[in-house]
C-alpha cells in the first residue's frame, strides 16, 4: 500500500461535513460492502478483503472464528515495534455517486484509539484521502458510525479502519450505504418579518431591520440591492480597525414566540471571517439577556458563495421577545439574507439524561463539590487543565484521582487553557495531544477521551484537530442535545454563573425531562469566593438535592454518549 497522503486529507477536511454517532446501518439503504461480516472465505482469507500497511512496524493479520460480532468470523490486525505507518484490513473499492451522502459503520474491539480514513479515486485514477472522525478504544464490541459526502469528482472509495500504534484492532459487520435523508419537519410559518430583506419603505433600510455595533472598531453597514441569496437584496456589515466589540444586522425583536420552546434558526450568508450567532431575548423583568448558540463554520468559498447555516435554540422560561444576531467581532465583513425562525418540537431520546461537568480542575471542586456529589450518588466529568495540576488553587493528582475512584470521568481541557482559535497549528496540536498524553500517564489510558474547549472558543480548524484525539467536544454554546440536532463535536450546555439560581437549574432539568433530551451543565469552582463562574456550596447542594428528587439519570459525558449513539 502507498503511504496515505495525510497532508491532502487535512486540506480536504474543510470540504466535507461529518456527523459521528450517525444513525445505525439499519436506517440506511443497501450495504455496498461485499462480504461485510467476513463469513465467506477463499483459500483461508475473507473474500473481497485485503490487508495492507506501510511504514516501520511489525504487523500481524488474523482471520479468526475466536470472536465475532455476528456470525462466526472477524478480522484482526496487531501492531508491535511501532515506529511509523499503519496497518489495516480493507474491503474492495466501492463505486459511488459524486457529491452523494454516505453512511459508513463497523463494529470493532480495540485496546487503543484507532483512525478511519476514506480514500477517494477519481476518473483519472488520482486518489485523495480524507480523515474521518477518530475511534476511541473499546474492550467490547462497539459501534462506529459516521456520515460523509463524496467529492464531486469521486468514482470509488475504500474505507480504511486502521491501526497506527502498538495495539490490536478487530472489526466485523462493516457497512457502507447511501445515507437516508431524515424526514423533513412539516413546514410552518417563518416568524421573521421581511426575512429576505426585499421590502423597504424608504429604500435605505429594510423594513423591520436594524443594525448596531459596540466596542472599539470602525463599522460600516450597507443595504445591498443587487446581490441576494433570493431576490436581489441583502445586508452587509464591514469592520476595520478592530480592537473590541462587535457589529451586526438584526431583525426587530419578535413577540409571537413562546418561552420554553425549541426553534429552528436558519440564515444564508457570505463572509471572509468567523461569524457568531447570539439570541437576544427580553426576560420577564424586561431585561435584555444574551445567549450564545452554535456558530457557523464557513467553508473556503464562503466569501464568494452563499452558504446556509442552521441550528436550533430554546427560548428560556419567562422570555417575552427575541431576535438573533449573526455578528462579527473581528476585521472583515459579513453579508446575510433569508433569515428563518420556525417552531420545531425536539426529537427526544428514550429517556432524559443529565451530565454534570466541571471545567479547569479547581481545588474547590474537590474540597466542596466532591462531598456533595458523593452525598447524592452522582458522577461527573472533570475537564482538567493538565499543566495546572498540583499548582495553587487547582487539584493535586491525588484529588483528581479521587474523582476517578468515585466513578467520575476525567476529560481534557488543554495544557495551559489558551484560546485555541489564536494558536498556530503546532501549538494547537501540543495543547490537544500533550494534555491527553499527560493525563493518561497520570491516571490511565481510559481517561481524556472527551474534550472541552477553554472559554468555548472554536472554529473549523480547531474542531478538525480535536477529532484526531477525542470522541467529543463540549462547547459552552447554550442549548439541549436532542436527536434532531445532535453533534458530538458541539455538545451544548447550560452555563452556571454566580447569579444562576437553583430554581433556574431546576427549570433546565424539567425541560430536559419534558422533552427527553440530554442536559449538560457546566460548573467551575464550588466556593464562596464570588467568582462570576462559581457556585456556592449551599446552592450546589440545593441543586443536587432537587436533581436527585426527579429521579433523572445522571451520567458522565462518555456514558451519555454511549447511550445516545445507539439511538441515532
Amino acid at each position: 500500500m502507498k503511504k496515505l497522503l495525510f497532508v491532502a486529507s487535512v486540506i480536504a477536511l474543510s470540504i466535507f461535513s461529518f456527523i459521528t454517532f450517525a444513525r445505525p446501518a439499519s436506517a440506511a439503504t443497501t450495504n455496498l460492502i461485499l462480504n461485510p461480516s467476513f463469513e465467506t472465505s477463499t483459500n483461508g482469507q475473507p473474500a473481497n478483503w485485503s490487508q495492507g500497511g506501510w511504514g516501520t512496524n511489525t504487523s500481524a493479520f488474523s482471520y479468526s472464528s475466536s470472536t465475532a460480532h455476528t456470525g462466526s468470523m472477524s478480522a484482526t490486525v496487531n501492531v508491535s515495534n511501532y515506529v511509523s505507518g499503519d496497518a489495516k484490513w480493507y474491503a474492495d473499492p466501492v463505486s459511488i455517486t459524486p457529491s452523494a451522502a454516505y453512511t459508513y459503520s463497523d463494529y470493532y474491539i480495540s485496546n487503543v484509539a484507532t483512525r478511519v480514513v476514506a480514500a477517494f479515486t477519481d476518473a483519472s485514477n488520482v486518489t485523495s484521502y480524507v480523515e474521518l472522525p477518530a475511534v476511541a478504544a473499546s474492550s467490547s464490541w462497539a459501534l462506529y458510525s459516521t456520515d460523509f459526502v463524496a467529492p464531486s469528482t469521486a468514482k470509488s472509495v475504500v474505507i480504511y479502519h486502521l491501526l497506527d500504534k502498538n495495539g490490536s484492532l478487530t472489526i466485523d459487520d462493516v457497512s457502507l450505504s447511501l445515507t437516508v435523508a431524515p424526514t423533513p419537519p412539516p413546514v410552518t410559518s417563518n416568524l421573521v418579518p421581511n426575512p429576505s430583506l426585499e421590502t423597504s419603505s424608504n429604500g435605505a433600510m429594510p423594513n423591520g431591520w436594524q443594525h448596531d455595533k459596540w466596542g472599539t472598531n470602525t463599522s460600516t453597514f450597507a443595504y445591498i440591492k443587487t446581490d441576494g441569496h433570493s431576490g436581489t437584496r441583502s445586508a452587509k456589515v464591514t469592520i476595520s480597525k478592530y480592537v473590541s466589540g462587535d457589529a451586526k444586522w438584526y431583525f426587530t425583536p419578535i413577540t409571537n414566540i413562546s418561552d420554553g420552546k425549541q426553534y429552528a434558526f436558519s440564515v444564508w450568508y457570505k463572509t471572509n471571517t468567523q461569524p457568531r450567532t447570539v439570541v437576544m431575548y427580553t426576560d420577564a423583568s424586561g431585561n435584555d439577556q444574551y445567549m450564545t448558540i452554535a456558530r457557523p463554520l464557513p467553508a473556503a468559498n464562503s466569501s464568494t458563495t452563499w452558504t446556509n447555516f442552521s441550528t436550533t435554540f430554546y427560548l428560556p422560561q419567562g422570555a417575552t421577545s427575541a431576535t438573533v444576531f449573526m455578528l462579527i467581532s473581528s476585521n472583515g465583513w459579513l453579508q446575510v439574507d433569508d433569515y428563518s425562525i420556525i417552531a420545531q418540537a425536539p426529537v427526544g431520546y428514550s429517556r432524559p439524561i443529565v451530565s454534570l461537568t466541571f471545567d479547569d480542575g479547581l481545588a474547590s471542586t474537590y474540597n466542596n463539590g466532591l462531598p456533595i456529589l458523593k452525598q447524592y450518588g452522582f458522577v461527573s466529568t472533570q475537564y482538567l487543565v493538565s499543566g495546572l495540576l498540583n499548582t495553587s488553587g487547582y487539584m493535586t493528582t491525588a484529588m483528581a484521582a479521587a474523582f476517578k475512584t468515585q466513578g467520575s470521568e476525567l476529560g481534557s481541557h488543554t495544557v495551559t487553557h489558551p484560546i485555541l482559535t489564536t494558536l498556530s497549528s503546532t501549538k494547537l496540536t501540543q495543547e490537544l495531544s500533550n494534555s491527553q498524553s499527560t493525563l493518561r500517564s497520570l491516571f490511565g489510558t481510559d481517561v481524556a477521551i472527551d474534550f472541552a474547549t477553554p472559554s468555548g472558543e472554536y472554529n473549523q480548524t480547531v474542531l478538525n484537530s480535536i477529532k484526531k484525539y477525542y470522541q467529543s467536544h463540549r462547547s459552552v454554546d447554550v442549548g439541549y442535545n436532542s436527536k434532531d440536532d445532535f453533534d458530538p463535536y458541539n455538545i451544548r450546555v447550560q452555563n452556571i454563573q454566580l447569579s444562576t439560581t437553583p430554581a433556574e437549574v431546576s427549570s433546565w432539568v424539567a425541560q430536559a425531562i419534558k422533552d427527553k433530551t440530554w442536559l449538560v451543565i457546566v460548573y467551575h469552582g464550588v466556593d464562596n469566593g464570588g467568582d462570576a463562574y462559581s457556585v456556592t456550596p449551599t446552592n450546589f447542594a440545593t441543586e443536587m438535592s432537587a436533581l436527585q428528587s426527579t429521579g433523572v439519570s445522571v451520567q458522565t459525558i462518555s456514558q451519555a454518549l454511549a447511550e445516545i449513539k445507539a439511538q441515532l
